[in-house]
């Protein structure tokens, strides 16, 4: 079978460090952008057919890189993954350096513990610990607006494998924590916009007795987004039909082997809570403040 170029040039490159092949497919590399003080900003997960390299100049940013980090949310794969010491290495590494971003905040004693175990390089043990913090193994977004639970709320937006996670900032300059579950809705979107527009995604929840209601979360992030919540809502869908979720070379992503049943289950009223009847889109703000005067210290 014939591979894209960027695929060909992705397994190279995991080959090169030994990663087992049967582990490469949970893995993807991520365009980043550095920020201040050591962090650093996901723009875009790399398309199979993108060549890194022509998509790192295309950015024409000293500041851009690659970076390898784990394509997937079910924490169940963890197990997996943890096997080979590639695969154990590369989660480590990705762990340390969300916990050091604050992107998941463990307890004073989860702290302790997990200090103790860098500092004497277990990092299976750290790993285990890891996996009890709350928010672990989230994609989290930059500060961001939400307009949910008021419009224009300064808002930090969390993806993950059973919920959204949202904590918003309240007139009261109090925090509201809200979790969004992915059985009531996700998104399945595959937005597109032009330079300079400023981007918001939006997808639809249920609050039950068949109450539906759009929330919209505006993020420069957009795209970044609607890909993780579609991520999410193939692996639930690829569990419900209880496939083989074991990835391979030939799709970066969630493996299904049964390509049409999967497609085919995805049409069913009984994939409708997780695909089909959410709606994600991205496109114009209707006000061109709104991103204006949000700061990481507002939060």
């Amino acid at each position: 079978m014939i591979q894209p170029r960027g695929v060909a040039m992705r397994i190279i490159v995991f080959c090169k460090m030994e990663l087992p092949r049967q582990v490469m497919g949970y893995f993807s590399l991520f365009l980043v952008e550095g920020i201040s003080g050591g962090q650093y900003s996901v723009l875009k997960k790399l398309a199979p057919f993108e060549l890194p390299y022509v998509s790192l100049k295309s950015m024409n940013n000293e500041q851009c890189v690659i970076m390898i980090r784990k394509s997937y949310f079910d924490p169940e794969i963890d197990r997996t993954v943890m096997g080979s010491s590639c695969g154990l290495n590369l989660l480590y590494l990705q762990a340390v350096s969300d916990m050091e971003m604050g992107c998941w905040k463990p307890t004073n004693e989860q702290l302790e513990k997990l200090r103790l175990l860098q500092e004497t390089g277990q990092k299976k043990e750290f790993l285990e610990v890891a996996q009890q913090v709350k928010h672990y193994g989230y994609m989290q977004a930059e500060a961001c607006i939400c307009d949910h639970p008021v419009p224009n709320s300064p808002a930090v937006v969390r993806v993950g494998y059973e919920e959204i996670n949202c904590c918003t900032k309240l007139l009261s300059n109090q925090a509201e924590e809200t979790s969004f579950e992915i059985s009531k809705g996700t998104s399945t979107g595959n937005p597109s916009a032009e330079d300079g527009i400023k981007l918001e995604l939006r997808f639809e929840y249920c609050y039950g007795n068949d109450t539906w209601k759009w929330i919209t979360i505006h993020t420069h992030q957009a795209f970044l987004l609607s890909t993780f919540m579609y991520q999410v809502g193939a692996e639930h869908a690829a569990k419900n039909l209880e496939m083989n979720s074991e990835m391979q070379i030939e799709m970066p992503d969630v493996q299904i082997k049964k390509k049409q049943s999967f497609f085919q289950y995805m049409k069913t009223d009984k994939a409708r809570p997780i695909l089909t009847r959410i709606k994600s889109a991205v496109r114009r703000s209707k006000e061109d403040n709104v991103f204006e005067g949000i700061e990481d210290k507002d939060l």
